[in-house]
């Protein structure tokens, strides 16, 4: 029996190109019940994807971070504080 490839970048994750026509078949030719699941899913989908969306643009409209305290004497900085 033959071993299942290891899946990394240098065989393309174990991409199988042969089952790519029965992986069509099944897409094009699904049943009433997988479409309706399907809409189902993706309804759902957009939805959390205007969530994300809301909540990237709340915080792009936020105040941007206070700016870093200016350059000092490094000298201060290391040494040891007893």
């Amino acid at each position: 029996m033959r071993e299942k490839p290891k899946a990394d970048e240098t065989n393309n994750y174990a991409y199988n190109k042969r089952l790519r026509p029965f992986a069509n078949n099944l897409r094009k030719k699904m049943t009433k019940a997988e479409a309706c699941l399907w809409k189902d899913v993706l309804k759902n989908m957009s939805g959390v994807i205007q969530r994300i969306e809301k909540m990237v643009d709340a915080i792009g409209q936020s105040s941007p971070p206070p700016a870093p305290p200016p350059a000092g004497d490094m000298a201060d900085s290391t040494r040891i504080r007893g």
